[in-house]
């Protein structure tokens, strides 16, 4: 399968080639439905969508600057409605333009890797997040109800270590506002990834459909 050009936008330098081979292998560790997410093909019909495209493409513009100062993304919204696609879109440009470091995990394999730590050393779950110049957290929210204790205080320790150390954490959830959120996951945790972060919503039907 041809690979479609990363990111046109691009510097040429000396290892322009390498962060492309490192962006493109990111994406290709997130599956092969999700190996070709780019910004440029994010179906965005209508202009709810465009803006919030809009709005994360501004963010990735002053990209260097937004990482320093730990400035996170939030997206907010129902399934299927294209926030993994552009959590990786995005991860993918950062990488190829700038080389960070980006660690992702799903909330489902954050919770059961963290219940696999509870007798051994859950500091192998959370140091390579917490070390990361970026964290994605996708599907953070549990399918039903809310994230047990542990986990909740798992979540708070990791989000903490890297919001005290200016470090972007970004998110996605399958919730309604933000209230959902602080129920379903604890209001400590999303007070700190949502504090000077890019929160957007995603209130459009989902993508997913079933064949005729």
């Amino acid at each position: 399968m041809n690979e479609p050009m990363l990111f046109d936008d691009v510097p040429e330098s000396a290892d322009a080639a390498a962060r492309r081979r490192l962006a493109l292998a990111f994406c290709r560790r997130r599956g092969e439905r999700f190996r070709n997410c780019r910004i440029h093909n994010f179906a965005a019909g209508d202009e709810q969508q465009r803006v919030v495209v809009e709005r994360l493409t501004g963010y990735l513009a002053r990209a260097e600057e937004n990482v320093r100062a730990g400035r996170g993304l939030v997206f907010f919204g129902g399934c299927g409605t294209g926030k993994t696609h552009l959590l990786i879109a995005a991860a993918g440009q950062l990488i190829a333009a700038h080389g960070f470091s980006v660690e992702f995990i799903t909330g489902p394999e954050f919770a059961a890797a963290m219940r696999r730590a509870i007798h051994g050393d859950e500091e192998e779950v959370l140091m390579p997040l917490a070390r990361a110049d970026i964290a994605i957290l996708d599907d953070l929210s549990p399918p039903i109800g809310r994230v047990t204790e542990y986990q909740s205080a798992a979540l708070f320790r990791l989000v903490d270590r890297r919001y005290r150390a200016s470090k972007p954490t970004w998110v996605s959830m399958n919730v309604g506002d933000k209230q959902e959120a602080v129920d379903r996951v604890s209001a400590p945790v999303i007070d700190r990834l949502t504090d000077g972060a890019l929160c957007m919503f995603f209130p459009w039907e989902s993508y997913r459909r079933p064949q005729e």
